[in-house]
């Protein structure tokens, strides 16, 4: 059984003014969102020196004589997003150390579905490490476990005691096989689940944050439906993948979305939410890209830019931690956004376009 990350003898006290101070010394130390223009003008190796001698300079030297190029900016990023958030979750106490911890249980899930797949395709041990991102209750160690585990069965026996047992038993068929597809699809409803029952006693702010989660929920629902009605799948086939709880989507209203006739009727229903605007653009230049990388992005850009205007206005909550780790999260893509780009030869108006901003 895998042994998670545990709290002091204090957890039952919360920390709010100890943690907020620090979770906001965290915040001031992320990379300016104007350095990303100058980013684009940079080479791939100029801009692995500027971040090296950013905080993420520890995982640059450390991973820097067994990694180079696009590699090394990948490793590097994903291992300093792991270690800030789980030293965030080491400082907290309480109640407040209860919600980062449901909060960054999208780790751990991340986690277990990369192990799975990579399983499940023959990836080696060590090409599924290198995906991994030990940010939530589960150490790099407790990960190394399952990776190494033989089979499915171990993979299991590693889960036992945790809420992701239940799922990957009720996903194995008679034969043993996992249905991925329904394990992964138990697990994001589950977190989700778990997020709506954060409760942080203040009124606003509890406001605030279901807001965000049903906001979250909603975007997560309308990127699975844009995916599956882009590849031109069954309605039907659609509605396994919907996520109950949303703002301004109803599991009811997406099923409605899902039997449109096709992905140009599905934009045209989509004009009388308020997301529209802030997709719009991308959405209907998708057909001619082909992608829905610049789709995906403007829905995380729209979510984002919402679930940051009350970081500041209520100091002494959770909000600051939700703020600190959506700007983090940001700081990490948009670093391996452009890395990605300049190694593939993009312009660099095509990278800004993919920017979560």
């Amino acid at each position: 059984m895998v042994a998670r990350l545990r709290g002091s003898k204090d957890e039952g006290k919360d920390n709010f003014p100890y943690a907020c101070a620090r979770v906001k010394a965290r915040k001031s130390s992320l990379i300016p969102r104007s350095q990303y223009e100058k980013f684009l003008m940079m080479d791939l190796q100029s801009i692995i020196r500027f971040i090296s001698e950013t905080e993420y300079s520890k995982e640059i030297s450390e991973l820097g004589t067994k990694y180079s190029g696009l590699d090394l900016v990948e490793m590097a990023t994903y291992e300093s997003l792991a270690r800030n958030f789980r030293e965030v979750l080491g400082f907290c106490r309480g109640n407040l150390r209860t919600m980062v911890e449901k909060y960054l249980t999208t780790w751990d899930t991340w986690n277990i579905k990369t192990v799975l797949r990579g399983k499940s395709y023959g990836a080696t041990a060590q090409e599924i490490l290198e995906n991994l991102v030990p940010a939530g209750t589960f150490c790099r160690d407790d990960l190394k476990e399952m990776v190494t585990a033989e089979n499915i069965d171990d993979v299991a026996e590693h889960l036992k005691g945790t809420k992701f047992y239940k799922h990957l038993i009720e996903a194995r068929s008679a034969g043993g096989e996992v249905d991925l597809m329904k394990f992964e699809n138990a697990l994001d409803r589950d977190y989700y689940t778990d997020l709506l029952t954060i409760k942080t006693g203040t009124g606003w702010v509890q406001t605030v944050i279901d807001s965000f989660v049903r906001e979250k929920i909603d975007i997560t629902n309308l990127k699975t439906l844009f995916k599956l009605k882009f590849s031109e799948l069954e309605p039907e086939y659609i509605s396994e993948f919907l996520i109950a709880g949303g703002h301004e989507l109803s599991v009811p209203e997406l099923k409605r979305l899902a039997q449109t006739a096709d992905f140009e009727h599905f934009l045209n229903e989509l004009k009388v939410y308020k997301f529209w605007p802030a997709i719009k653009d991308q959405a209907e230049t998708a057909a001619d890209t082909g992608t829905l990388n610049r789709v995906m992005s403007a829905l995380d850009s729209y979510h984002f830019r919402n679930a940051s205007k009350f970081g500041k206005l209520y100091p002494l909550s959770f909000l600051p931690f939700l703020d600190y780790f959506i700007w983090k999260r940001i700081e990490v893509d948009n670093i391996r956004i452009i890395c990605r780009g300049k190694q593939a030869g993009l312009s660099e108006d095509l990278i800004r376009s993919m920017l979560i901003t």
